[in-house]
């Protein structure tokens, strides 16, 4: 017997706040209980979208999947994202493109008329509504044709996909590090001195799983395609909590939605922390993000540096209130 499929929310004041979603894990963590935190974005979109090798969406994929991505990995993965999705307690949607099901008047609308029928329609971010271009609009159309199509569990909270730097903004991540008697953290090399500053401040806690670089970071060393794609296998193979509910921190790229629910699975807890990584390193990508919220697309507030993250670190009770 199929269940009825749950509908997207149709604007932002449907979805949970993250004091909610904080709430959600913080008891989760209490009670040694597992739990999925996923986000997604437009790469989830193009990624579900399986676009034929050769055309400029699968090109778009190249510089997040390799230049040597075949067919069958960028399967693979858009199979793990549509999986993850059933997976999870907590699911982050892009709010800017909630409203109407998409129309093919948009998805297949021309190069000179996608963006303006794209803004026209869904509520996009300021700093998006004049910069998109017919590729970046079609991308973004892409990925709410792409939503329209999640099997959403009836039980998950639905929640803005920025939740994370909102959950980092109250405080409540550097709150479960510390009080957690060990936690495991996955990222790459391009934010080890994040990791080295997380070790010194909470010393023999973490367990950390370094992932590859970018492929475009990983080729300036002659990176190998196939044996960074085994590197990312043998990730998901490895990572087993060391007790129930034990937290573990991603910034992996897509391939979070590949780890994060086999950690969920095995009975951690899984939260996608993407670009928060970054603003820890006071690195200021996601310029739309940090325009939008700041003000500034070029500069990553204060309150979400390591150094302010670390200064004064709330009890993690506060967020069970």
């Amino acid at each position: 017997m199929h269940m009825p499929k749950r509908n997207l929310p149709y604007s932002a004041a449907e979805l949970a706040s993250s004091s909610e979603v904080a709430k959600l894990i913080a008891e989760r963590f209490h009670n040694g209980k597992s739990c999925s935190l996923m986000r997604y974005g437009d790469t989830s979109g193009r990624l579900i979208a399986r676009p034929d090798l050769g055309t400029s969406e699968y090109e778009y994929l190249k510089s997040f999947l390799g230049l040597s991505v075949t067919p069958e990995q960028v399967d693979f993965l858009a199979g793990c994202v549509e999986r993850s999705i059933v997976s999870a307690d907590v699911i982050g949607l892009r709010s800017d493109l909630l409203g109407q099901d998409i129309s093919a008047h948009i998805l297949h609308a021309p190069d000179d008329a996608i963006r303006r029928r794209l803004v026209a329609t869904y509520p996009i971010r300021e700093f998006e509504r004049t910069r998109l271009g017919p590729d970046d609009a079609r991308r973004l159309a892409q990925t709410r044709k792409a939503m329209e199509a999640f099997v959403l569990p009836e039980g998950a909270l639905l929640t803005d996909a920025w939740v994370h730097v909102s959950l980092a903004e109250a405080g409540f991540l550097s709150a479960l590090m510390f009080d957690a008697s060990s936690f495991a953290l996955v990222t790459s090399a391009d934010r080890r001195a994040v990791v080295e500053r997380i070790a010194d401040a909470l010393p023999n806690r973490m367990r950390y799983f370094e992932c590859p670089c970018y492929p475009k970071a990983e080729r300036k060393w002659g990176g190998d395609h196939a044996f960074l794609w085994q590197r990312w296998m043998s990730l998901a193979d490895a990572i087993v909590p060391s007790y129930p509910g034990e937290p573990m921190f991603i910034s992996a790229g897509i391939w979070t939605k590949v780890i994060g629910p086999i950690w969920a699975s095995r009975g951690g807890i899984a939260l996608d922390v993407g670009s928060v990584m970054d603003y820890l390193d006071r690195a200021a990508t996601r310029p739309a993000v940090l325009a939008t919220r700041y003000g500034d697309a070029r500069t990553v507030p204060d309150t979400l540096s390591l150094e302010a993250q670390l200064q004064s670190v709330k009890p993690l009770a506060n967020f069970l209130i």
